[in-house]
């Protein structure tokens, strides 16, 4: 999944952003096991990245994975790009879960519109 968003809405207490693949619908009504568990992409306003698990919504595992991939972030138009798939290890019978996230920063032209660069960073694995 790839999204560019303008990050202006961060403030004190709202210090991340995110995007997130293979979840279903995200209610707090739906209660433990329901459909609202995914794997999360965060950004946060400093630039540091981060992969997290929604193990139900809303429980999370602590923050795996990532670097501090941009500058502060907010009021700026950047791109993230989640990648989450799955994979197999001969012999291994297992089947496992590979997370990536990428970064297109610095996509904010002079006048504060979205210009996209295709400069993307792999700024988180798992």
């Amino acid at each position: 999944m790839t999204a560019y968003k303008i990050i202006s809405r961060l403030g004190v207490d709202d210090d991340r952003d995110a995007v997130y693949l293979r979840g279903g619908h995200h209610s707090s009504t739906k209660g433990r096991g329901g459909e609202a568990s995914c794997y999360k992409g965060r950004l946060y306003k400093d630039g540091r990245v981060a992969i997290v698990k929604e193990i139900y919504h809303p429980a999370y595992t602590s923050n795996r994975a990532g670097r501090r991939a941009t500058q502060e972030v907010k009021n700026k138009w950047i791109g993230m790009k989640l990648v989450v798939f799955n994979f197999q290890e001969d012999p291994d019978p297992k089947t496992y879960v590979k997370i990536e996230v990428w970064i297109d920063p610095n996509c904010t032209d002079k006048n504060g519109n979205l210009v996209i660069k295709n400069q993307w960073i792999n700024a988180a694995e798992q």
